[in-house]
């Protein structure tokens, strides 16, 4: 059986979690009041998808409130929102305030993702490979062609590395999987960012290309010496092979709960800025180099008063209670000290409107 560090410590943490729900639950369900007529629809990228879905049916169960999340993807979230066809829009991909006030929105983070290369590489398992910010970004742009490849086998003293020929797979439909890697890669190394760049949908140099998630993992599962890239829950979930990162301190570290708190543990949250925070690539020993925060984007002020005060309810009771639906989501809740930062905002800036 593969062994799955980060999910061996999540599960841990689910079950810190459950001795915690009895409490939780009395606690927020004091004083709720159902609104009668109204619905609240959410559309946007996959990542947080499920602890989304998860928190709408805890509220839902509770008030009365049907709750829904599609998944579009980060373009189209934004798209459904301006549009009035979503009532909330979900991304990884922040927007600077001058943006959110041009536009009359708000957001605010979530829960923290975790992205990763996922390979299929003959005789190699789970954790045992180690790449860098440079191995990486030669890979995706074709100038590593083999993983017997001296700049990898440097990295990977001692490791069996065949002589195949590295096959590649990508999604370019707007998504927040190749705006991780992308952001990665630019702030890494200098031949990406100048000949790809940063974005949601890039040119790629080399690589067979797909439209969602889990045909990327079906390819990369299929394809023996195939390499791809996604959100760790997507790669847990299928029981794939990961690799360990150089980090930004020199490094080498796996993909767990840790580094993602580790990348978060630093950053500067703050409402007047939009929380924005890109947690690509941050110092720290123990940290994982490709993180994202998930965000939540309203209308401010919304069309419908009485929409906005549900919304603002849901997302209040959420973040003050949904640690438990992050983690069986394979995310990583935010700490206590941030949610309480952005549940006072949601009420200063959106309660009276």
């Amino acid at each position: 059986m593969m062994a799955y560090p980060g999910l061996q410590r999540i599960t841990l943490h689910l079950a810190f979690f459950l001795l915690l729900v009895p409490v939780v639950v009395h606690a927020v369900e004091t004083g709720a009041q159902p609104s009668v007529g109204i619905s609240l629809s959410g559309s946007g990228s996959q990542p947080l998808a499920r602890m989304y879905s998860l928190w709408g049916e805890n509220y839902e169960a509770r008030y009365g409130v049907p709750v829904s999340y599609k998944i579009t993807n980060v373009v189209q979230g934004m798209l459904d929102l301006e549009g009035g066809k979503a009532d909330f829009a979900g991304t990884e991909i922040p927007q600077r305030a001058d943006e959110l006030k041009q536009k009359g929105q708000f957001q605010f983070p979530t829960a923290l993702v975790m992205f990763t290369p996922v390979i299929n590489i003959t005789g190699i398992h789970n954790n045992q490979m180690v790449l860098d910010a440079d191995t990486l970004a030669g890979i995706f742009l074709g100038t590593i062609k083999s993983w017997n490849d001296e700049r990898i086998r440097a990295l990977n003293p001692g490791l069996k590395l065949p002589a195949e020929e590295i096959r590649t797979v990508h999604r370019n439909t707007g998504n927040t999987i190749t705006y991780a890697l992308s952001s990665y890669l630019s702030r890494t190394n200098t031949e990406w960012a100048n000949k790809v760049g940063t974005g949601s949908k890039i040119n790629w140099p080399v690589g067979y290309e797909t439209d969602t998630n889990e045909n990327l993992i079906a390819y990369v599962r299929d394809t023996p010496n195939s390499i791809g890239f996604t959100m760790l829950a997507l790669v847990i979930k299928n029981r794939m092979n990961v690799v360990k990162m150089k980090n930004r301190d020199g490094n080498i570290v796996s993909a767990n709960p840790e580094g993602a708190m580790a990348a978060a543990s630093n950053a500067r949250w703050d409402a007047s800025d939009g929380f924005y925070n890109i947690l690509i690539n941050m110092p720290g020993v123990n940290t994982w180099p490709i993180v994202m925060t998930g965000y939540i984007t309203l209308r401010a002020p919304a069309k419908n008063a009485g929409t906005l005060k549900v919304l603002v309810d849901f997302f209040d009771r959420s973040l003050k209670a949904g640690q438990l639906q992050a983690v069986m989501a394979d995310l990583v809740p935010l700490p206590d000290s941030v949610t309480g930062i952005i549940r006072s905002a949601l009420k200063a800036q959106l309660g009276n409107q």
